[in-house]
């Protein structure tokens, strides 16, 4: 016997049709949202929420060690620049890696996508820009900083990507 609502009295297969209807809105809805989400930088869960994944340290010799995690891009594809006192990450994915439209996926831990600008601080009186190395090796982007002996003016500088092994 069917509520008001469509919904059967007992648990089961006697729970009627109109849990399938909320399943099936239930889903768009979902579905709509991590659409959004994702059009704004967020993934479906917590380890989406910043692309690239970044580890960064300080070695004993007093360098400043920045680790990209990059699968799917180029040195080619990728920039690293400073401005001031800020280093800034760009990259774009060749094309058919960022193709994803279309895709419903069983599980979905990460996104790959283009990095319009990532900023991260590296003053340019204390980190000697100039003598930044970056190379990388199997997918994992690694920019190292050597510390600065002496203060000089601060300019624009590129910094050329350098790939290492496959």
């Amino acid at each position: 016997m069917n509520n008001a609502y469509g919904f059967g009295s007992g648990c089961g297969s006697d729970f009627g049709g109109g849990f399938e209807d909320f399943r099936r809105v239930a889903e768009g809805f979902g579905d709509c949202i991590r659409k959004m989400a994702e059009e704004h930088g967020y993934g479906a869960n917590e380890s989406d929420q910043t692309f690239p994944l970044v580890n960064s340290w300080k070695t004993d010799d007093g360098k400043l060690v920045h680790q990209f995690v990059m699968p799917g891009f180029e040195e080619s594809d990728i920039s690293v620049t400073f401005k001031g006192d800020s280093m800034v990450l760009k990259a774009k994915l060749p094309g058919s890696a960022a193709d994803t439209e279309g895709v419903r996926y069983q599980r979905r831990d990460f996104n790959l996508m283009n990095i319009d600008r990532q900023e991260f601080p590296v003053p340019a009186d204390i980190w000697d820009q100039e003598k930044t190395t970056a190379v990388l090796r199997n997918g994992i982007l690694t920019v190292t900083v050597p510390a600065k002996a002496e203060a000089e003016g601060s300019g624009g500088v590129r910094i050329e990507i350098i790939k290492e092994g496959n």
